[in-house]
C-alpha cells in the first residue's frame, strides 16, 4: 500500500541522517566546528539522496496523513535528541525545558529549510529560478545557513540576558 511505502521511505531517509547528526554532536568542538560539520553533512546527504529529500519536502505538509505523521515523528526524534544534548550544555543553565525545546525545534526547522534550499539549487530549472529572483547558488545557501546558525547560537548565549524579569520562559509569547 502507498501509505506503508511512504512511511518506509521516510524512515529510510531519516535513519542514516539521524545517525550522522548524532556523530557530529558527539565529536564535540566549538560552536563553529559543529555548525560547519552539520551544514556539510546536510549538503552531502541531500546530494546523495535528492529523491528522498524531494519526497520529504513535498510530503511534509501535504499528501498522505500517515506519511505526514511519520515525517513529524522523525523530526520530533531529531528534536528530542537535540534537547538532550542542549540541556547538558552549560549554556542551558537557567533555561526552562520549554525554552530548550523551542531552541531545538528552531535548529531542526532551520536544517530542513536548508536541505530544501540545497535541493532547489541543485535540481530543477535554473533559468526559471533566475527569472523569478529565487536563484541562489549552493555555496550562497551553505554560507547563509552557517551564518544563520551562528546567529541562533549567539542569541542562545544572550537569551537569559534579555528575558523580561519575572519571566519563567513558559509557553506564552
Amino acid at each position: 500500500d502507498m501509505a506503508a511505502l511512504g512511511v518506509a521511505l521516510v524512515e529510510e531517509s531519516f535513519g542514516s541522517l539521524r545517525a550522522m547528526v548524532r556523530e557530529i554532536r558527539s565529536q564535540g568542538g566549538d560552536v563553529d566546528d559543529v555548525i560547519n560539520r552539520s551544514v556539510d553533512v546536510i549538503a552531502q546527504h541531500v546530494h546523495e539522496q535528492p529523491t528522498h529529500f524531494r519526497f520529504l519536502a513535498r510530503e511534509r505538509h501535504g499528501g498522505v496523513a500517515a506519511v505526514r505523521a511519520a515525517i513529524a515523528a522523525e523530526l520530533d526524534g531529531f528534536v528530542r535528541d537535540l534537547v538532550e544534548d542542549l540541556s547538558a550544555q552549560p549554556e542551558s543553565v537557567g533555561w526552562s525545558a520549554a525554552e530548550v525545546r523551542v531552541l531545538a525545534e528552531l535548529y531542526v526547522n532551520h536544517t530542513m529549510l536548508t536541505a530544501t534550499a540545497i535541493l532547489e539549487a541543485t535540481t530543477g530549472d535554473p533559468q526559471s529560478r533566475a527569472v523569478s529572483g529565487a536563484w541562489r547558488g549552493e555555496q550562497d545557501i551553505l554560507d547563509a545557513a552557517r551564518m544563520q546558525l551562528r546567529l541562533i547560537s549567539l542569541g542562545r548565549r544572550h537569551w537569559l540576558d534579555e528575558r523580561p524579569r519575572g519571566s519563567s520562559g513558559g509557553s506564552g509569547p
